[in-house]
C-alpha cells in the first residue's frame, strides 16, 4: 500500500524545551531566575541576534514561508472571510504584501484578524528558526520562553470569536514531531490576577487587558491548555506554580536534569 506523504513542513525542534502555560503563571519571572542562578554565559543570543536581523527587515522575508507552514491556519481564514470571492491564492498575496509593507487600511479580502494572525506567527517562526540555528550550532539544548503551545495560544486570542476552536486545531496540525514542554501549572484565577498587577507598571500588558472582562478567556485557555497537554504531538512535564518562584526555579532545574546536565542548557527569557 503506497504511503500518504506528511506534508507539514513545520518541525519541532528536539533540542528545544518550551516553557507554556497561561499569560501570568509565572515562565518568565521562573526562568529569568534560573538564568540568575547558571550565570550569564548560559543566556541565549536569540533574543540579540533577532532585533538585529529585524533592524535589517530579514524578518519580513519569512512571510512566505510563514504561509506555507500555517496554510491549514490560512486556508480557515479564507473559508470564512466575510463576503469575499478572492481565490485562496490572491488572497494570501494581497495579505502578505499588506504585512510585509506595513500597509495599515485593510486590502480587500483581508480583515483584520487575518492580518495579526500573520503578523503574530511570522514572528514566531523568525524567532522559533534562529532558536533551532542556535542549538544547533552549540550543541546545546534550549529552554525557550514561549513556543508552539503559546503560539497556539496567540492564535486563539487574535481569532475571531466563532472560529478559535478551529484555528487553535489548525494550528496543531501544521506541526509535525513532539513538541516538548514545560508546563506552568496555575489556576486561570491566579493567572489573571498576576496579569492585573502586571499591568499596572507595563503598558504593553495594560493595552492587552484592556477594559475586558478576561475571566471568561483565562477559563477557555485552561480548558484548551488541559484538553492539548494530552495530545499525541506534546510530551509535558508539569511544574506546580504555588510555591514561591525560588521553589519553582527549583523544580525546573530537576526537570532538565531528567533530559540533559545543566551545563548543557542555553537560556532564553523574556526580560
Amino acid at each position: 500500500m503506497r504511503k500518504t506523504k506528511d506534508r507539514r513542513v513545520l518541525w519541532a525542534n528536539q533540542r528545544i524545551v518550551e516553557a507554556t502555560g497561561l499569560p501570568g503563571s509565572g515562565k518568565t519571572t521562573v526562568l529569568n531566575l534560573l538564568l540568575k542562578r547558571l550565570g550569564s554565559h548560559h543566556r541565549a543570543g536569540t533574543r540579540s541576534v533577532k532585533k538585529r536581523l529585524q533592524s535589517f527587515c530579514i524578518h519580513k522575508l519569512f512571510m512566505p514561508i510563514t504561509l506555507v507552514m500555517f496554510s491549514p491556519v490560512f486556508r480557515c481564514l479564507h473559508r470564512n472571510e466575510p463576503g469575499t470571492s478572492v481565490h485562496f491564492v490572491r488572497w494570501v498575496f494581497s495579505l502578505m504584501l499588506k504585512a510585509m509593507s506595513g500597509q495599515k487600511k485593510p486590502i480587500e479580502g483581508n480583515n483584520e484578524a487575518s492580518f495579526q494572525i500573520l503578523t503574530f506567527l511570522n514572528d514566531f517562526v523568525f524567532e522559533y528558526v534562529i532558536a533551532s540555528l542556535e542549538a544547533a550550532l552549540l550543541r546545546k539544548n534550549f529552554v525557550m520562553d514561549e513556543g508552539f503551545v503559546q503560539g497556539g495560544i496567540g492564535v486563539w486570542l487574535r481569532a475571531p470569536k466563532d472560529l478559535k476552536k478551529t484555528l487553535w486545531d489548525a494550528f496543531f496540525a501544521s506541526i509535525k514531531g513532539k513538541v516538548r514542554c514545560l508546563l506552568f501549572d496555575c489556576s486561570p484565577d491566579s493567572a489573571m490576577q498576576r496579569m492585573q498587577i502586571r499591568a499596572r507598571g507595563d503598558r504593553a500588558v495594560r493595552r492587552w487587558l484592556g477594559d475586558s472582562d478576561f475571566s471568561e478567556f483565562y477559563l477557555d485557555m485552561a480548558r484548551l491548555l488541559s484538553q492539548q497537554m494530552f495530545s499525541k504531538n506534546i510530551d509535558c512535564i508539569r511544574i506546580a506554580t504555588i510555591d514561591e518562584p525560588e521553589k519553582i526555579c527549583d523544580a525546573v532545574v530537576e526537570s532538565l536534569q531528567t533530559i540533559k546536565p545543566l551545563d548543557e542548557w542555553l537560556i532564553f527569557a523574556r526580560n
